[in-house]
């Protein structure tokens, strides 16, 4: 909702800030694990049923610098909303700093931009790439542009955090996995959502 309703001139680097919510509410990941993400993490584009699925390789995560979890996602490359593909595939465009580029088409893994963060964090983008993890702090560039999002959109301040987008995944599998023909009991439904 709040991304459909955000004008296009709102934003300075929209396309960033909105990669950076539509993930995070698809992944459910803390905001360390998605700041430390680099191009090359994300593999195994392939498409099906008109969706392109890939995989995330998690390097960093709350305490531990050697988390390497792995996440399945997917998406369609011509639906904006809270589709991470959409925003990713601009993202990846504007880091490439060209309009023919495609996340789903180029090799993200030996590109020059394998070890560039996928999100800036409100800094110039650095090409060189990064040999450093980044620490929990990046991150609150973006709970202040979520606040600001929020605000436009008629919440009260402080109502959405990073932190919201962890919830909102967890809530929403929960509804799709509770409903539906194979339809799972509460605890089992909990047990595939399981956050770390």
């Amino acid at each position: 909702h709040m991304i459909n309703n955000t004008p296009a001139g709102f934003l300075s680097d929209r396309e960033d800030i909105f990669a950076w919510l539509a993930f995070c509410l698809a992944t459910g990941q803390r905001g360390i694990s998605c700041s430390n993400l680099c191009w090359g993490d994300l593999s195994g584009f392939h498409s099906e049923k008109g969706y392109w699925q890939f995989t995330v390789l998690f390097r960093r995560t709350k305490g531990d610098y050697a988390w390497c979890h792995k996440q399945k996602l997917e998406g369609k490359l011509e639906t904006p909303g809270a589709n991470p593909l959409y925003w990713l595939d601009l993202a990846w465009k504007q880091t490439c700093n060209s309009k023919t580029a495609s996340i789903v088409t180029d090799d993200l893994e030996n590109s020059k931009f394998s070890k560039t963060f996928v999100f800036r964090c409100g800094k110039p983008l650095k090409i060189l790439g990064a040999t450093e993890f980044r620490e929990c702090g990046e991150s609150e560039y973006y709970r202040r542009q979520l606040e600001k999002i929020a605000v436009y959109n008629g919440y009260p301040p402080g109502f959405f955090t990073n932190h919201s987008t962890r919830s909102g995944m967890q809530i929403t599998a929960y509804i799709n996995l509770t409903h539906g023909k194979n339809a799972h009991t509460s605890e089992g439904a909990w047990k595939l959502i399981e956050l770390y």
